[in-house]
């Protein structure tokens, strides 16, 4: 049985707080709380998917965020990205590059990998989703993780994920889901 906390106290100290007392969710309780309440209850009926595609407006995507410590991974995921229509896009090495990046840039999107040195997609992600500045800018992350891993992703505040290895149409369809600029091939 799903374990969702909800508090009005400071999201980042109390986000942690109920990760170590095992609860499966954090609401923090205001307006995005709702919103993210509602992706949560659909989550947990009709799994994690379901609620992509209704949690966010389509709109352009002008600025991504790459975040990734492989320069191959980078360069394959940038290259898909302009071969769609995005052109502006920012990389990172790891989570603490990705943060500073986001904290001084207008971003549209976000896509990250799990596993790097310094600071992992995760928590990169829960300093995102903590912070009301950023906590609605849609993030993909990119994985080899099995299921409950993306699942534990998921509910930290991921919006997609795809796993590795994808192709040029699996990226396209996941960015349309979150902008008009992915056209279909």
């Amino acid at each position: 049985m799903p374990i969702i906390l909800f508090s009005s106290s400071d999201p980042q100290n109390t986000s942690r707080k109920a990760e170590d007392v095992g609860a499966d969710y954090y609401v923090q309780k205001d307006e995005k709380g709702i919103a993210s309440l509602n992706r949560i209850i659909t989550d947990i009926l009709h799994g994690p998917q379901a609620s992509v595609q209704s949690s966010y407006e389509k709109r352009p995507i002008r600025t991504v965020l790459l975040v990734d410590d492989s320069v191959t991974m980078r360069k394959i995921i940038r290259n898909i990205l302009i071969g769609i229509g995005i052109t502006r896009v920012l990389e990172a090495n790891d989570g603490m590059e990705g943060l500073q990046l986001i904290k001084t840039e207008a971003i549209d999107l976000v896509i990250s990998d799990w596993s790097m040195p310094r600071m992992n997609g995760l928590e990169m992600i829960k300093k995102i989703r903590t912070n009301s500045q950023f906590d609605t800018i849609p993030i993909v992350m990119v994985t080899a993780e099995v299921e409950e891993e993306i699942e534990k992703a998921m509910h930290l505040g991921v919006d997609d994920y795809l796993r590795k290895p994808f192709n040029l149409l699996d990226m396209k369809k996941m960015i349309a889901k979150f902008t008009e600029c992915a056209t279909e091939q």
